[in-house]
C-alpha cells in the first residue's frame, strides 16, 4: 500500500502539475496572440493610416502570381474582391472590438481610434481599385501612400 502512495506522489502529482503549467502557458500564448494582434493592428492603423500588411499578405502573393496573366484577368479581379472584402470585414471586427474592450481605458483615445478606423473603412469602400497591378496604388501595400 505504501508503494502505491509513493508512486502517486512521485509520478502522478508532478505529471499533473506539469500539465497544468503547460496548459497555463498555452492559454497565455493564445490570449497574447489574439489580443496582441488586434492592438498591433490598431497601433499600425493609427500611426500609418494604412491597414496591417498581415491582413492582405495571402491575397497580395496570389495577385502577384496572377499578374503575369495581366491586371484584367478574371481570377485577379476575384482575388481583389476577396481582399477588399477581407479588409472591410477585419476593419468592422476591429471597430467593434475597439468599441467594447476595456483595454482602451480613455474615451478620447477610443474616439481617436474609432475615427481612424472609420476613415480607413470609408477609404477602402470608396477607393479600393477593382483592377490594376497589385504593387501600385492599393491601400495596405508597403509601396502605397496617401500622397500618390
Amino acid at each position: 500500500m505504501t508503494n502505491t502512495w509513493v508512486i502517486v506522489f512521485l509520478v502522478i502529482v508532478p505529471a499533473m502539475a506539469g500539465l497544468m503549467v503547460v496548459f497555463t502557458w498555452l492559454s497565455h500564448i493564445s490570449v497574447q496572440y489574439s489580443i496582441g494582434r488586434k492592438h498591433r493592428a490598431l497601433e499600425q492603423i493609427h500611426l500609418t493610416s494604412r491597414i496591417p500588411s498581415f491582413w492582405t499578405e495571402k491575397y497580395d502573393r496570389k495577385l502577384l502570381s496572377l499578374e503575369r496573366y495581366g491586371p484584367d484577368a478574371p481570377k485577379a479581379a476575384e482575388w481583389r474582391r476577396r481582399r477588399r472584402s477581407r479588409v472591410l470585414s477585419e476593419l468592422e471586427r476591429l471597430t467593434e472590438y475597439t468599441r467594447r474592450t476595456r483595454l482602451v481605458a480613455e474615451e478620447d483615445v477610443r474616439s481617436v481610434l474609432l475615427d481612424d478606423l472609420e476613415a480607413l473603412r470609408r477609404e477602402w469602400q470608396e477607393t479600393a481599385p477593382a483592377a490594376g497591378p497589385v504593387r501600385r496604388g492599393f491601400p495596405g501595400n508597403a509601396e502605397w501612400s496617401r500622397e500618390g
